[in-house]
């Protein structure tokens, strides 16, 4: 559907991944130009997070921090619409190194919030997830269930907005790899491929073309 992605500001490519493929080629994204670096996902509208019916979705990312943000909050994901009202969706780390998932659904449920006690350590690849499951939102990391908050209001039919990256004054330094977006609950199985953090064999090469290299369908 084209969801190509352009960044606002020159970065660099990897080798490093989540799964230690020596022989892997540009598998990340290297977002570390400063604050305000961030992908723009083209064709948005397409999307739907709807699209089953049921307030259903799952976000999820590779993330590998050099440095934490002294600033403020560092986004990893980031989803927008005005389908009956204002929705965002965030996915990051606080200054802390702690991820955060947090949404505000079609302007009047308010901001549902779920934070990890636990920070993340720097120059390692953790995985981080949000996910609602019919108005319950969770957030993992590293496959496992770090809190929960209730927000039943219904997901968007479509988005006007996405971005990966750091965001205004925001600084991501680090890698991202392997963003995920879903209409539809992943088990804690699926989440990084599966639990145990392995590579499905069918799904190491890049499917996206362009910027976007980290983007791939495994349904």
């Amino acid at each position: 559907n084209g969801h190509d992605a352009t960044y606002n500001r020159t970065v660099s490519l990897s080798t490093d991944d989540p799964f230690n493929l020596v022989a892997s080629k540009s598998v990340a994204q290297t977002v570390g130009s400063g604050a305000g670096t961030v992908a723009t996902v083209a064709n948005p509208g397409t999307m739907s997070l709807s699209a089953n019916g049921a307030a259903n979705m799952s976000l999820e990312c590779w993330y590998k921090p050099s440095s934490f943000d002294p600033a403020g909050e560092s986004q990893l994901i980031k989803l927008s619409s005005n389908d009956g009202g204002t929705t965002s969706i965030y996915v990051g780390v606080n200054d802390d190194g702690t991820p955060f998932g947090k949404a505000y659904i079609k302007s009047g449920g308010g901001w549902a919030t779920v934070t990890s006690p636990e920070a993340i350590p720097v120059n390692v690849w953790s995985h981080i997830a949000l996910i609602d499951s019919s108005g319950t939102w969770q957030l993992y990391v590293n496959g496992v269930q770090k809190a929960s908050v209730s927000n039943s209001r219904g997901l968007p039919s479509f988005l006007t907005d996405v971005q990966l990256g750091g965001y205004a004054g925001s600084t991501n330094v680090g890698l991202i790899d392997d963003v995920g977006i879903y209409n539809d609950v992943l088990a804690p199985s699926e989440l990084g491929y599966n639990a145990s953090y392995t590579p499905e064999p069918a799904t190491i090469g890049l499917l996206a073309a362009g910027v976007l290299g980290f983007m791939r369908r495994r349904r």
